[in-house]
């Protein structure tokens, strides 16, 4: 998902695709691939439930056009452009590694997420 692809299994191109850029992006920030590959997951987890990043992420799309609110039978409701919000993630995490203006989130709540999930996992088995 984090790379924009419209189906929940890849295809073996996507597959490898996905694999040769973790690496490469790894051997650029001279990290492990699963190390990336845990910060891309971090990244778009958190920006899909933490409350504050997701506040930021919806009022940067506001401003960007890519959504809006309506009022729908007096409820609240949610409008989006045609988008993908992982491929838009995936975008910021790519310029951010490129060295452009992009938002990420930080290391430290990086780490923590990370921990938070390991040890829901050591607890799960």
């Amino acid at each position: 998902r984090a790379f924009g692809f419209d189906k929940d299994a890849p295809t073996s191109a996507q597959y490898s695709f996905v694999e040769n850029e973790t690496k490469r992006i790894a051997e650029n920030l001279g990290w492990e691939p699963q190390q990336v590959q845990a910060s891309i997951w971090v990244a778009l987890k958190s920006r899909m439930e933490n409350k504050g990043v997701k506040d930021a992420v919806e009022a940067k799309s506001i401003k960007n056009g890519w959504m809006h609110y309506e009022t729908k039978d007096g409820k609240k409701v949610e409008e989006f452009a045609a988008c993908d919000p992982y491929q838009l993630m995936a975008d910021s995490f790519a310029k951010k590694i490129r060295g452009q203006e992009a938002w990420l989130l930080p290391l430290e709540e990086s780490v923590k997420f990370s921990e938070f999930f390991d040890s829901v996992f050591v607890t799960l088995k």
